[in-house]
């Protein structure tokens, strides 16, 4: 679906405005107005943010998981006498969780989110994909 005209207008306000991105123009007018270069480096930029998400995701939920585990082996330490060390693993659990909810709570701040960047990362591949199979059509028909 090619843009309109009010999807134009749109992208000129934000130009004017300086506040245009990629992602902003990718949103509104879809990736049939971008390059294949600029397709192919947005391609590329999508693919290492959702390998980012993925890695900090998993190193938060780890922490966020293991946190608790800090209560019983400090108790453990206090039982057995070595109360600094085990008051310090007691106090670090609460600490460890809100540092995982803050990690989780900045993720959704700069990535926006799994499902946002798979969307954007689809629609990129699925016009190269467009694209690359129209560049197929015309060379057979040479």
């Amino acid at each position: 679906m090619p843009p309109s005209d009010r999807d134009f207008d749109l992208l000129a306000d934000r130009l004017a405005n300086g506040l245009s991105t990629d992602e902003q123009q990718l949103n509104d007018l879809g990736p049939a107005v971008f390059t294949t270069a600029k397709l192919i480096e947005m391609r590329g930029r999508y693919r290492e943010r959702l390998s980012q998400f993925d890695f900090w995701q998993g190193r938060l939920m780890k922490a966020a998981t293991w946190s608790p585990v800090f209560v019983p082996v400090g108790a453990f330490l206090l039982w057995l006498g070595v109360v600094r060390a085990g008051w310090v693993l007691v106090t670090m659990f609460p600490v460890v969780l809100m540092f995982a909810l803050a990690g989780v709570f900045l993720m959704v701040q700069k990535f926006g989110g799994r499902q946002n960047i798979e969307a954007r990362l689809d629609a990129v591949e699925a016009e190269l994909q467009t694209r690359r199979r129209e560049a197929e059509a015309k060379r057979k028909k040479i």
